[in-house]
């Protein structure tokens, strides 16, 4: 065990967060290496002379960012450099004894195996290497940004074809979009409950992310309002269709306020839209009510395939210069070869097909969690990757998560999607794609329901 204490002389503002980011502060100097182990929150709150529980909201705070990750009666450990590490949820390898329902993926069957050989069938055949030799435009070969504007067009999203940027994904777009933004220190306003990913960039960034009021249907445009007239406000971020971890689909009534309210203050959109293709009849993007303000992000790794990680970045004409600047920096281009693989999925059909095959494949998934969970609480979508399950009153959400990973089972709780200090939902995210078959996710499901119904069991703590 380290021996390692953080020095809070001087240090302002709450102490758990002071003890968070000195974690923060000795992992990224090396201080901290990988695998170390931090004192007992007991040893550590009587050295600093602080509570149990400020150290203990401390090690959730850290853990929450991916510094350290706690193990079951052993401790505490350091994980490495928080903005690039995963989250303690999320599997560094696979197990194959583990049924994932964490990680929110598309499902996949013998449908995207032909789809794979065919389109590689069709590239050993061309004599065109613009897709594996290419190294600029920056934004993208100019083949790939026309198919980007059909499809955005489809989408509900007027663009020129200038204003596209290929990225290599959507996380890799929402980096680009917040950075051309924000500054450090900068406020970021966005759901309650949002996705991971971005939690992960704002702190990576140095930006002060705060939640929204929000209802069963999403962010409430007053809370958004009194935010803008309380304060700077420099950015919006939302995923308004299929929320990610909710499943929530913002009203059309309130896409349109949340779009006037920005005009009226001059705040940027950034809009995460992964999963719209998924639904058969989507409302229009958040981003065409205020398309000067807007920054669309959008990618086929939900809907079509994880490794297509090709996604498209649509930004006001004038702030395209910034993104590719920033795009450059972070990654020169987005890969070529994956927008060739995207922009013919799209000219020939695949993308259609694969997107009718994922609908049809979640419709059933969802049938297996409405039969396997029926009598508990839970919110979903015929069309959504996941299901957002309240977890019985009787268990407290990390033992239930604890338990279910001891019976090789994995979800996400909610408190890796919570923004800022408030009540912590009593739920977890199950997602229904990732597993190989729909008997494996009926398997996994059905431990779920079993665990729900019992009393919970005593587990060890570190001290």
């Amino acid at each position: 065990m380290t021996n390692w204490l953080p020095d809070l002389t001087g240090a302002t503002g709450p102490l758990y967060l002071a003890i968070a980011n000195a974690i923060g502060d000795a992992v990224e100097r090396k201080e901290l290496p990988a695998g170390a182990k931090l004192p007992t929150h007991r040893q550590m709150a009587l050295s600093l002379g602080v509570s149990v529980q400020t150290v203990s909201t401390a090690y959730r705070e850290a853990e929450r960012r991916g510094l350290v990750i706690g193990e079951t009666g052993r401790g505490t450990f350091v994980r490495g450099n928080g903005s690039i590490q995963e989250s303690q949820f999320i599997m560094a390898r696979r197990r194959e004894d583990l049924i994932d329902l964490s990680i929110n993926r598309p499902a996949s069957g013998f449908v995207h195996a032909e789809a794979v050989h065919a389109v590689f069938d069709a590239l050993s055949e061309s004599m065109d290497l613009s897709s594996m030799t290419a190294c600029r435009p920056v934004p993208g070969l100019d083949q790939h940004r026309v198919a980007a504007v059909e499809w955005l067009a489809r989408l509900g999203v007027a663009a020129g074809v200038d204003q596209v940027v290929l990225t290599n994904g959507a996380a890799h777009g929402i980096l680009l979009a917040l950075s051309s933004i924000a500054d450090p220190g900068d406020t970021v306003v966005t759901d309650q409950l949002t996705d991971h990913g971005v939690i992960l960039l704002a702190s990576m960034l140095h930006l002060r992310l705060k939640p929204l009021p929000c209802d069963e249907l999403g962010i409430l445009p007053d809370g958004f309002a009194a935010a803008c007239q309380a304060g700077e406000v420099r950015a919006l971020f939302t995923i308004p269709s299929l929320n990610n971890p909710t499943c929530t689909i913002l009203p059309l009534e309130r896409r349109r306020a949340l779009a006037a309210i920005a005009r009226r203050h001059g705040v940027a959109i950034i809009e995460d839209d992964p999963y719209s293709m998924l639904l058969e009849n989507p409302p229009p993007p958040l981003a065409s009510f205020a398309p000067e303000l807007a920054y669309y992000v959008t990618t086929f790794t939900k809907c079509l395939m994880p490794g297509v990680r090709t996604g498209y970045l649509v930004g006001p004409a004038e702030q395209v210069p910034r993104l590719v600047s920033r795009l450059r920096a972070t990654s020169w281009m987005a890969t070529p070869l994956a927008a060739e693989i995207a922009s013919q999925w799209l000219s020939d059909g695949t993308a259609e097909r694969l997107i009718g095959w994922q609908r049809d494949e979640l419709t059933a998934r969802q049938k297996i969690l409405q039969r396997s969970l029926r009598g508990f609480d839970y919110v979903y979508h015929r069309h959504a990757l996941h299901a957002w399950l309240t977890v019985s009153s009787q268990w407290r959400v990390e033992t239930f998560v604890a338990g279910l990973r001891q019976r090789n089972i994995a979800v996400t709780p909610a408190e890796v999607f919570m923004v800022g200090r408030g009540e912590e939902p009593h739920a977890v995210r199950v997602s229904l794609g990732a597993t190989r078959s729909r008997a494996q996710l009926e398997q996994g499901l059905s431990v779920i329901a079993d665990l729900l119904r019992r009393d919970p069991e005593p587990i060890l703590v570190d001290d």
